[in-house]
């Protein structure tokens, strides 16, 4: 059955040895408008659209429009093969043209309008639409972000040493690039603090890069409510870009959302 589902990966799947779950920065947990056609397998994200914050509700009923598209077309669809009057059969196929038809025009229309903020892929057996950040944004001067002490129990964070504008490319997430079997084999309780999932197969782990003193992605603290940075999931490429959603002024921390399954376990520790 074709359907719209909401691409809500945050990393690895549980560990199948102890049930532990990752906690992985989610890779595009931020947007959370993205929606993937492909076979049904809702149960996978049951439990993030449950959480979903009350922003985005917008974004679940596009789904819910999805959902009622595609089982239109499947309902036709079936209801032509069982159908014996050939001009009621004729006039169903019709009607399932014309809808992928519209579907079709106004996706189009939204690419010319939106341009590559909007994302269309066919990934993991799917076609993943999502709204992204554009990358065609200035790119991050010379010495614009600092890593200093936060003065807190996160350690070390990142602040704005100048101005940055809004829209501003801050770069790629760098680290090593692990399979799930490689990330269970490295972090078997679970616990990675500089690990950014892509999907559910690979993550990028930022452990080595966060050492540096000079700025990197894995600098960059989490909060729930002041998030200033969005994110852009390259998926084939397995690649994430962050991008300031807004202006930042000088002494500003850098800061973004990487989810509620990162602190899963230890919301206590979290700093919104």
């Amino acid at each position: 059955m074709l359907c719209f589902q909401q691409v809500a990966y945050g990393g690895p799947s549980p560990n199948p040895r102890t049930g532990h779950r990752p906690q992985v920065k989610a890779g595009h947990r931020l947007h959370n408008n993205t929606f993937r056609a492909c076979s049904c397998r809702a149960q996978q994200d049951s439990e993030t659209l449950a959480s979903l914050p009350p922003e985005l509700t917008h974004a679940r009923n596009v789904k819910k429009a999805g959902l009622v598209l595609s089982g239109g077309l499947v309902a036709a669809g079936a209801a032509y093969m069982l159908s014996s009057d050939t001009e009621l059969s004729a006039g169903i196929v019709q009607i399932a043209t014309k809808a992928l038809a519209a579907f079709a025009f106004v996706l189009g229309i939204a690419k010319v309008i939106l341009q590559d903020k909007l994302a269309i892929e066919l990934y993991d057996g799917g076609l993943v639409i999502e709204i992204v950040p554009s990358l065609k944004g200035p790119g991050l001067q010379e010495g614009a972000v600092e890593v200093r002490a936060t003065g807190d129990l996160r350690g070390r964070g990142a602040f704005a040493a100048k101005d940055i504008p809004a829209g501003t490319f801050l770069g790629w997430y760098q680290g090593n690039l692990l399979s799930e079997q490689q990330y269970w084999h490295r972090y078997p309780s679970g616990t990675s603090d500089f690990c950014i999932g892509i999907d559910r197969q690979w993550t990028i782990d930022g452990r080595e890069a966060a050492k540096s003193s000079s700025f990197r992605l894995s600098h960059i603290n989490h909060s729930s409510s002041r998030s200033n940075l969005q994110r852009r999931t390259m998926r084939r490429e397995r690649k994430v870009a962050f991008v300031t959603s807004q202006p930042l002024q000088e002494g500003q921390e850098l800061l973004i959302d990487y989810g509620r399954t990162f602190w899963l376990g230890r919301e206590h520790q979290e700093l919104t």
